[in-house]
């Protein structure tokens, strides 16, 4: 076994769940929502290239023909941008105003389409994940100021353990 400071979290956890008869945990499982275009890198780096697409790829695929992304296919979009970290005199938790303005402005050209390859978009089919909870903060009021309250924002904790229905199909 790899020591566990160069495996992920979940691979050192599904390694202690297997040990154990009470627990069938397989990496496979963990990654159901997952585009399997995304799941390379991680598949090859932490889990023995056993790390497979196991949602439906008509959900997980559905925007990768966006003209916005970069690369036709591979549903990632990278921006680079100089940025701010600035913090409130009441709060250690720092904030970044020019990547809040660029997520909010992707987030109105995503819905200003309607529609990308015949998937219709709304404000409830979107969720950011931001760094730090004041950048949360920051990017639900900016996003609430352009009528797009619906938009899903939290830190990475705001996440755990929301599974959607498409994932909980998975074999």
């Amino acid at each position: 076994m790899m020591h566990p400071l160069t495996m992920s979290m979940f691979h050192v956890h599904a390694h202690a769940h297997v040990a154990s008869p009470r627990h069938a945990t397989s990496p496979r499982h963990a990654t159901c929502p997952s585009p399997g275009a995304l799941l390379t890198l991680p598949s090859r780096l932490f889990y023995d290239n056993q790390l497979v697409e196991a949602a439906d790829a008509g959900v997980t695929g559905a925007l990768t023909e966006w003209s916005e992304l970069p690369t036709r296919g591979l549903p990632l979009l990278v921006y680079g941008l100089e940025g701010l970290q600035c913090h409130e005199h009441d709060s250690p938790s720092f904030f970044n105003p020019p990547e809040a303005l660029k997520v909010a402005q992707l987030i109105e050209a995503l819905l200003a389409k309607g529609a990308v390859d015949g998937t219709e978009i709304s404000t409830g089919d979107i969720g950011v994940v931001a760094p730090f909870r004041k950048q949360v903060q920051k990017l639900r009021e900016m996003l609430r100021e352009r009528g797009l309250a619906a938009v899903n924002v939290g830190t990475v904790d705001d996440y755990q353990g929301q599974v959607p229905a498409e994932a909980r199909r998975c074999p």
